[in-house]
């Protein structure tokens, strides 16, 4: 019975390793098959046939009361002044069709009131950045249309 025990002793770590290999593997995989999809080659093209992120010209920013009817939007800013990016819409360059150019912000709050000093201190932050990035002067920047 000892020398049975003996035998299996380092079965678990064994196993254990082969689960991460497989595991790692299989992500490999999976992240290899994504690149390759039609709907990932379509994005790419999409984002070249879009122009250069160089072609923004505006800045629109407006409020929403909740995250669910922000709409459309490039950046939003909480009310906390966590500053959220819609990556693959930015990287993908898509314009708003009511405002081709144009840098869509949202402010978004719990409730109707003012928004907060942390969501103005990043809204200022981040208007400075895409100003300076994207050579957008500040009388380019507006309240959005509803």
């Amino acid at each position: 019975m000892a020398k049975r025990a003996t035998r299996h002793q380092h079965r678990h770590f064994k196993t254990l390793i082969l689960l991460v290999i497989s595991m790692t593997v299989g992500t490999v995989f999976l992240f290899w098959v994504d690149k390759v999809t039609p709907a990932h080659r379509r994005q790419t093209l999409q984002s070249l046939s879009a122009g250069s992120v160089a072609s923004w010209r505006d800045i629109a920013i407006r409020q929403s009361t909740s995250e669910i009817q922000a709409g459309f939007f490039h950046f939003r800013i909480d009310e906390s002044g966590r500053l959220y990016r819609r990556t693959k819409i930015w990287d993908a360059g898509p314009r708003d069709p009511r405002a081709n150019g144009t840098i869509q912000i949202v402010l978004t709050r719990g409730t109707s009131g003012p928004s907060s000093g942390a969501q103005q201190l990043t809204l200022r932050r981040l208007l400075g950045d895409l100003g300076r990035k994207h050579n957008i002067p500040t009388s380019r920047i507006r309240p959005a249309r509803s």
